[in-house]
C-alpha cells in the first residue's frame, strides 16, 4: 500500500492508531514555491482492508461516517492477502459508490453479571 502511495508521488502518514477512520492521510505535493496544499484535493484519507479474495469488506462505523464526510477524499483499499505483490484495488468515495450495496450490521452490547454478584446483593 505505502509503495503505491509512494510511486505516485504522494507523501503519506500512519494514523490508524488516531481512530479517526482511516489508516493513511495521503498528502499531495504542496506548491514549491508557496507551500500551499489544496485541502479539498491535497489530502485524503485511505482505509486499507485486507481480505481473502471473495470475502466482504466491513467498514466500522466511525469509518463509514468518515467516507461519507470525505467523499472523493476518501477511498478503501482492499489489499487480497493471498498475493502480496497484488496492486491494491481502490474504491475512491465508497460511502457514494457502495450506500446501494453496503448492509449495515448492528451488534447488540448487553451488560453481564455475574451470578455471585447476584447473590450476594439479592440478600441485602
Amino acid at each position: 500500500m505505502i509503495r503505491f502511495k509512494t510511486a505516485n508521488q504522494r507523501e503519506y502518514e500512519r494514523v490508524g492508531h488516531l481512530k479517526i477512520g482511516s489508516d493513511i492521510r495521503s498528502l499531495a505535493s504542496a506548491n514549491p514555491q508557496t507551500g500551499y496544499r489544496d485541502p479539498a484535493r491535497g489530502v485524503r484519507g485511505i482505509k486499507v482492508k485486507r481480505r481473502e479474495k471473495g470475502q466482504p469488506i466491513r467498514l466500522a462505523k466511525n469509518e463509514w461516517f468518515k467516507a461519507t464526510q470525505l467523499g472523493n477524499s476518501y477511498c478503501v483499499f482492499w489489499d487480497p492477502l493471498e498475493n502480496q505483490d497484488a496492486e491494491p484495488i481502490k474504491i475512491q468515495n465508497p460511502a457514494r459508490k457502495l450506500d446501494r450495496v453496503e448492509k449495515e450490521i448492528v451488534a447488540t452490547r448487553f451488560f453481564e453479571i455475574p451470578a455471585d454478584a447476584i447473590m450476594k446483593y439479592s440478600q441485602e
